[in-house]
């Protein structure tokens, strides 16, 4: 397996010392080593071998990430054609995450009643926040298992307190497949551990609100809203005595 440290750039992204290791492969030999590195990474997570994991787990996404893929810039637009029934995710608030469901009703109006798989409805959602489930065959595979496999790298960043680079890391997996809640989890401990208090809570909220029945994450949700009203009772603290300070010292706002 390759070293953790010659493993990702500062932005997540497999280096290319990495993606040479897979040259020459075919698309489905890939794939299939790619399934296989992502097993092996598995084996080695469950022993603890956290660096020896994250090896597996790059290699398995160089094996992915090394096909062509296209840019935003260069993808094609999709055309709403949205009908009753029709399986879509839905933005469910500005924090990211989508969750999958389907059409219940077309309004005529631009926006959509929304039936989603957990079981909440949405009235008069608009088109902006909808998207539809296309059949993708096995590009829709692929994305899925290199969203895998970029969250299961970031699980071993956090085990190893490499906490940026797990946010890095999941975040990837996110823009993979924005309706997995145990990504936002993930990123959201590793900027608890960095840490990035209020992003943190914003992403601990995405993940309860993808399975609110998960003890651990409304635990590590609390935990992290207990450090913030910690964190915002010490700064007032600290602003409360300088200005005293500034009192004793006959110091005025005018002269700071």
């Amino acid at each position: 397996p390759l070293d953790v440290s010659t493993c990702f750039d500062e932005e997540g992204r497999v280096l290319a010392s990495v993606l040479r290791t897979v040259e020459g492969s075919t698309k489905d030999s890939r794939t299939d080593a790619a399934e296989q590195a992502k097993k092996d990474g598995n084996m080695a997570f469950k022993r603890q071998e956290w660096k020896n994991a994250v090896g597996h787990y790059a290699r398995g996404i160089a094996m992915l990430e090394s096909e062509e893929q296209p840019s935003e810039a260069t993808a094609p637009v999709q055309t709403l054609k949205f009908e009753c029934g029709s399986k879509i995710t839905m933005l469910v608030n500005d924090g990211g995450l989508q969750m999958e469901g389907m059409i219940s009703c077309v309004n005529g109006d631009g926006t959509y009643d929304v039936m989603l798989d957990c079981g909440d409805d949405h009235d008069n959602v608009p088109e902006n926040k909808l998207r539809l489930i296309e059949n993708t065959g096995d590009n829709g595979d692929q994305q899925d298992l290199l969203a895998a496999l970029y969250l299961n790298a970031a699980r071993c960043m956090y085990q190893l307190e490499l906490y940026t680079m797990g946010e890095k890391l999941a975040s990837n997996s996110i823009r993979c497949n924005p309706t997995n809640g145990a990504a936002f989890f993930v990123r959201g401990r590793c900027r608890l551990g960095i840490p990035m208090l209020d992003d943190a809570r914003a992403d601990l909220r995405q993940a309860v609100a993808a399975d609110r029945a998960n003890a651990e994450f409304r635990n590590t949700l609390a935990e992290c809203q207990r450090k913030i009203k910690q964190r915002n009772e010490s700064n007032r603290e600290t602003a409360r005595m300088f200005l005293n300070y500034c009192r004793e010292e006959g110091i005025s706002a005018s002269t700071l």
